[in-house]
This record gives structure tokens, sequence and C-alpha cells, in this order.
């Protein structure tokens, strides 16, 4: 599943319409002292609704091997 924690968030990309499934990680000001969010991507979206297929940064801000057998995280 698709991880609820804040800071979670879908955008499209892509010519084909393909949604990927991004994480804030930090946060700083500009110069003009305006609030923004540096985040990565975490994996792209499944077919499945809820459902996405992970990539390494998910694993590494997750804490989880990178070996995982699944294809498809769930709960």
């Amino acid at each position: 599943d698709i991880p609820q924690d804040k800071g979670v968030h879908l955008r499209k990309a892509g010519n084909k319409g393909d949604y990927f499934v991004y994480k804030y990680t930090e946060h700083y000001f500009t110069p003009k002292g305006q609030r923004r969010h540096r985040s990565k991507m975490i994996g792209k979206l499944a077919e499945s609704e809820g459902e996405m297929y992970p990539n390494a940064n998910y694993y590494k801000l997750y804490s989880l091997p990178e070996n995982a057998s699944e294809i498809l995280v769930k709960e």
C-alpha cells in the first residue's frame, strides 16, 4: 500500500500520464522567507488502487532491506 504518513503525495509525469509517489524529506526557506519542501520519489503508482512499485528511496526512507521479496508493498 501507499504509505499514509504525512508528506506522501502523488505527481503526474510523462506523456503516458503515469503517477509517481513522492515523500517530503526536508523543508527550507527561500531568500524571500517562503517555506518550501524538498521531496524524493519513493515509487510508481500501480494499476491496482492504493498500491505502488517501490524504488530504492522507499527502502532507505523507511529503513527496510532493499532485497525484500515483494514487488508490491502491502500491509
